[in-house]
């Protein structure tokens, strides 16, 4: 299991960025964070009984 603290992940897509991969950066990030968005979508979704 890998632990990414924010400061870490900062730093990753800064990184990208500065080298010329702002397109990668951004799936990365997309990638990574839309599974906490979907997540948190479900719980607004059942708790309103929204469909």
């Amino acid at each position: 299991m890998t632990i990414i603290t924010p400061a870490m992940s900062y730093f990753l897509h800064k990184g990208l960025c500065v080298f010329g991969y702002v397109n990668d950066s951004f799936e990365l990030f997309k990638l990574r964070s839309d599974k906490i968005l979907h997540f948190s979508q479900d719980i607004y979704r059942n708790s309103y009984n929204i469909y």
